[in-house]
Formats: structure tokens, C-alpha cells, sequence
């Protein structure tokens, strides 16, 4: 019994030293988790032919940078005939010869025209980089059609799923190191 208990007794020991150092130096925090950005996705407001895509997936781009630019051609046409009706009736308001309730309905249709012809024309409302493409030049697109995807990557974030034990662990604000499996040292 002696000997049972000199054999069991350092095994216990050890065991238990290994527990603790276990609990006082744990192992790598390992969950799995996601890297996301903010996306952005730029659709067309009006029913247009894509006349140019000046970008391609992966691209950096800045804000108010041109992207695409819809044909637009009944559009352009409408908000050349709306300005010289407005130039028109400015002419002859001078003489009298226009009411200005008559006026004024040119000139809203005027500025509709030029904000409808603004919308031809597809810029980033952020800096970012394009994750998607959807279209190429001289296909048919309508209102609310998806035209391109990009993402800020000034705005990137990390979900991690911990388990609940290992969350009580955590304190708010707590600084932690992170790494990715496919990028090893990153």
C-alpha cells in the first residue's frame, strides 16, 4: 500500500501543479469570428443604358469619384428643353410678357431636370474599395438596380463568438490580441 501511495501521490501532485499553472498561464484565446467593413451598395435611380464603368473589383477609390455614368440620353434631352424654357421665360418675365406663377413652374422644372441629369452620373459617397460589379457597359438598367459595392476599410470591425465561460473572463474595454489563421503574424 506504501508503494501505491508513493507512485499516486507525486502523480496527484503533479497533476495538480499542472492544473494550476493551467489556470494561471491558459493557452491561446482561439474563437472563431468575422471581419467585416461598412459596405456601401450604389444603385441607379433612373432607367438607363451604363454608358461607362471607369472601375473594376479591388480598385481604391475616393469620395466623389466618378464610377459609372449612365447614357441617360431622354434625361439630357429633357434638361437641355427645360433650360432654354427657363432661359425663355427669365427673357420675358423682364417684359412682362410671363406671369410669375409661369415663371417659377420653368424654373422648378429646370432644377428637376438638372438634379434627375446629376443622377446620371454614379460618384462614391465614401473612400473605399470596390467589392462588386454587377453591370458593364451597354446593359439596361432600372430604378434601384444595383450597380457596384464598396467597402470602407478605414471602418473595419471583428465579431468574435466566445463562449460563456471564457466571457466571464472578459472586462469591458479589455485589450486583447487577435490574429487570423490565414495570416499568420498579421
Amino acid at each position: 500500500m506504501k508503494k501505491r501511495l508513493r507512485v499516486i501521490l507525486p502523480l496527484l501532485a503533479a497533476a495538480g501543479a499542472f492544473l494550476a499553472w493551467k489556470k494561471v498561464h491558459p493557452g491561446p484565446f482561439l474563437h472563431a469570428g468575422t471581419v467585416e467593413a461598412t459596405e456601401v451598395t450604389l444603385s441607379s435611380r433612373l432607367a438607363s443604358v451604363i454608358k461607362t464603368v471607369s472601375v473594376h473589383e479591388g480598385d481604391g477609390v475616393q469620395a466623389g469619384q466618378d464610377l459609372l455614368e449612365l447614357g441617360c440620353e431622354d434625361v439630357k434631352l429633357e434638361a437641355d428643353m427645360a433650360r432654354k424654357d427657363f432661359d425663355r421665360a427669365q427673357r420675358l418675365l423682364g417684359q412682362g410678357s410671363v406671369s410669375r406663377e409661369e415663371y417659377d413652374r420653368l424654373l422648378s422644372r429646370r432644377d428637376v431636370a438638372v438634379l434627375r441629369l446629376s443622377w446620371c452620373r454614379i460618384q462614391a459617397p465614401i473612400p473605399g474599395r470596390i467589392l462588386t460589379r454587377y453591370h458593364e457597359p451597354s446593359e439596361w438598367v432600372g430604378p434601384g438596380t444595383p450597380l457596384l459595392t464598396l467597402a470602407d476599410l478605414g471602418s473595419v470591425y471583428v465579431h468574435v463568438y466566445v463562449d460563456q465561460p471564457e466571457l466571464a473572463k472578459l472586462a469591458l474595454g479589455q485589450e486583447v490580441d487577435a490574429g487570423l489563421p490565414e495570416a499568420p503574424g498579421r
